[in-house]
């Protein structure tokens, strides 16, 4: 027989809020349904309780919660029931061996924020998630041994967070702990302490045991919760290492309906586990240009876990929706290793006040179609996409012995000029 779930334990970034960091009116009504059963709703963030203080006054709780990666355990009133900091003497190392390579450097210290030389996009990214400005501090040692930090953050490109792991990991010697909870952040904290630790510590405060406990999670700072928890919880964008460690995994079902929203269902190891409340939100609207099935979708979908790639007909159309809120990203090609750079979406860029946040490389391949019994040596015109063609030109030459270059344009069954081009290729010399 199962245990009686006493206490919800859930992540607010990625689990419990939607892609636009707010919390749906869907979430909010399943927590309070089950603290209407009796059942504590918990929340554990790795971030600030000033970040979490308006969706405590939606969800009207009245429990404590776990912040800051579990350094801090908050009562209901906002006043401070336990606390981990970071000896000083790591906050200087830390400090010392990124901020000259030019990496950006903030420390917690309850709800405040530190920042060492100010960065606006790191600002930015703060106040998106709901936290505190963060105070510039300059020079940054003025607050080490004077206030107390929780711990530090480090802000890196992508592609050099796992160099700058290692090197922090080989210098700390196991005196604090490391942890990654977003691809180009890297936390530094207490060494034993995750929000684990804290939620263990909070239980036998209220009497009640981890197996009564639903936890409910997204990233590597969740992996220990998940398992500590009778029911660990995966949502189902969840990272891979969070999935590994939950009892179930929330996944969505593709072509099915039901009254209030889609229907999921909960993977275990073993297959269909236990139902569990859908606290994962719609993925997040990816715009592209082209058909579905186009080379663009397929790098949507290996980008993001959790996203719905949606078609568009032009690139000024996918600029276009992402400014207006119909999609919550876009996804244009820049650059082709073949056919060269797309000035469109070079000049499309400069127009309008988007971003970009992320790229991806993908490995294109072309498959050269025709009626059934058509020879190679027969044909003389192939038709496709300017760029598709630019991109086979060479094994086109090497096909008929002579270049392939678009000489005009075709039209579409409705008239209107379409993206594909012809290339005109003649006839081959036979012996």
């Amino acid at each position: 027989m199962n245990p009686t779930i006493r206490a919800i334990v859930t992540d607010i970034d990625g689990t419990l809020l939607n892609s636009q960091h707010e919390l749906s009116e869907r979430n909010r009504r399943a927590l309070r349904r089950a603290a209407e059963q009796g059942v504590a709703a918990i929340l554990a963030t790795g971030k600030t309780r000033a970040s979490a203080e308006s969706f405590i006054e939606q969800l009207g709780l009245d429990t404590p919660g776990i912040y800051v990666q579990g350094l801090l355990l908050y009562d209901a009133d906002g006043s401070i029931r336990f606390e981990h900091t970071l000896d000083p003497g790591i906050v200087r190392q830390v400090y010392d061996l990124t901020e000259d390579e030019g990496h950006t450097v903030i420390a917690y210290s309850r709800n405040r924020i530190f920042m060492g030389r100010p960065r606006q996009w790191c600002q930015d990214m703060l106040l998106g998630y709901h936290e505190p400005a963060a105070e510039p501090i300059e020079p940054f040692e003025l607050i080490i041994g004077r206030e107390p930090v929780n711990k530090v953050a480090v802000f890196c490109e992508e592609e050099r967070i796992g160099a700058l792991r290692e090197h922090l990991a080989a210098s700390i010697d196991g005196h604090a702990r490391l942890v990654q909870a977003v691809p180009m952040m890297l936390e530094i904290m207490p060494a034993g302490v995750s929000k684990a630790t804290a939620l263990r510590r909070l239980l036998a405060e209220l009497g009640i045991e981890p197996g009564e406990v639903m936890a409910i999670g997204y990233g590597e700072n969740d992996v220990e919760m998940l398992k500590l928890a009778g029911l660990g919880v995966a949502v189902a964008n969840a990272t891979e290492v969070a999935k590994a460690a939950a009892d179930v995994v929330v996944v969505e079902q593709r072509g099915r309906r039901r009254r209030g929203g889609r229907a999921v269902r909960a993977e275990g190891p073993g297959g269909a586990g236990r139902g569990t409340p859908p606290m994962s939100e719609p993925p997040v609207r990816v715009a592209f240009q082209g058909e579905r099935g186009a080379y663009s979708e397929k790098a949507a979908r290996g980008l993001l876990l959790h996203n719905e790639p949606v078609p568009y007909r032009t690139f000024d159309e996918v600029f276009t929706s992402v400014e207006a809120g119909d999609a919550a990203l876009g996804l244009v090609p820049i650059q082709n290793s073949l056919a060269g750079s797309i000035h469109r979406n070079y000049d499309l860029l400069l127009r309008h006040s988007l971003y970009i946040v992320g790229e991806t490389q993908l490995h294109v391949e072309h498959c050269l179609i025709a009626n059934p019994g058509m020879a190679l040596d027969e044909i003389e015109v192939v038709r496709s996409h300017l760029q598709a063609l630019a991109q086979c030109e060479r094994r086109l030459t090497l096909s008929w012995a002579c270049a392939s270059r678009p000489s005009s344009s075709v039209r579409d069954l409705q008239g209107e000029d379409a993206p594909v081009f012809a290339s005109r290729l003649p006839q081959r010399s036979t012996a």
